[in-house]
């Protein structure tokens, strides 16, 4: 069921424990606990959307040339700094009096990199991943002395001149994930993260792609779900089309999806009459719920989870808060 509607708000943040809106009408950020029960405001300027939040509980919002740190509703420090991530004892940012080299910190010591503004970056303890699709590469640079630094081409991953490259760079079990497209090779890709070398290549997996727990989610052509265990190595398919389509859907296809305790939230976005989201449980190969929205709410823009809570912020810019009831 609908547990929350609200206008004119976009979506900036969801974690455990808070949810981070921007209200577009006062252009504050509303910051909220549990299920969206307000806390504190912070104004700002129309076009900043960047909140981070640290391992000390505190938040970061970028405002113009610095970051503002915020404690218990309070600005407690500002920083001429521009962080991509300061939790999980990482701590990655530009500094603004040198905003071409990319910092970072661990317990491993600190570490500049040359900043590529086009790249999907991934930070980890001990490795900074970057895909860089105008460049065709996929690399990793050390956080860490005793890791090996490795560099793969991604036209000798896929037999091809041509390869598009997707936004999603994922880490389970010391394997990386990603997707690619070519006219040879094309599917989800997995590299050994300590070596760069491939592991597998799921063939024509080039739907969405989530993780949940030790699992991998993407789909095939023709609404095949596809699971990737990432700790037996194995693989198996679900072809749900007959499923979906006898439930008022047309495809899985979509990008937007997120995954938790085996169940696989999935969008559908054909044009402005045709939003859907569904949920399909992968142990029990059913499907537990969905929702229609309306035409005038247009396309789904994202899709998070917060515990039994889903989240999707619409082209409307509504946001709706769903704890969808299972059959």
């Amino acid at each position: 069921m609908i547990i929350r509607k609200i206008p004119n708000t976009g979506l900036v943040l969801v974690n455990e424990s808070w949810v981070v809106l921007k209200d577009k009408t006062t252009n504050e950020f509303v910051f909220c606990s549990n299920l969206l029960e307000e806390q504190f405001r912070l104004e700002t300027p129309p076009p900043v959307n960047h909140v981070l939040m640290t391992d000390e509980n505190e938040f970061i919002v970028f405002l113009g040339p610095k970051s503002v740190f915020i404690s218990n509703g309070h600005i407690v420090r500002e920083e001429q700094k521009y962080y991509f991530k300061h939790s999980d004892g990482i701590k990655v940012y530009l500094d603004l009096t040198n905003a071409t080299t990319l910092n970072y910190e661990s317990d491993a010591g600190k570490h500049e990199y040359p900043l590529i503004n086009s790249s999907v970056k991934l930070f980890l303890p001990s490795h900074f991943i970057q895909l860089v699709g105008s460049e065709k590469r996929v690399f990793s640079l050390s956080a860490d002395p005793t890791a090996r630094e490795w560099g793969v081409a991604l036209d000798e991953l896929t037999q091809s001149d041509t390869v598009y490259s997707y936004f999603e760079l994922l880490e389970i079990r010391q394997k990386l994930y990603f997707r690619l497209a070519s006219e040879k090779r094309t599917g989800v890709f997995c590299l050994d993260l300590q070596t760069g070398k491939e592991v597998q290549l799921y063939d024509d997996c080039s739907g969405f792609l989530v993780k949940d727990q030790q699992f991998v989610y993407s789909a095939k052509f023709r609404d095949k779900v596809c699971v990737i265990d990432t700790e037996t190595d194995t693989f198996h398919e679900w072809d749900v089309h007959q499923l979906i389509q006898e439930n008022g859907f047309m495809t899985i296809s979509d990008h937007r999806a997120a995954a938790s305790n085996g169940l696989l939230y999935f969008t559908q976005s054909l044009g402005a009459d045709f939003a859907k989201v569904g949920i399909l449980d992968t142990t029990t190969r059913q499907l537990k719920w969905k929702y229609d929205f309306l035409p005038e709410n247009g396309a789904i823009g994202s899709i998070h989870l917060q515990g039994k809570y889903l989240f999707i912020h619409m082209q409307d810019n509504t946001l709706f808060v769903f704890e969808p009831e299972l059959k």
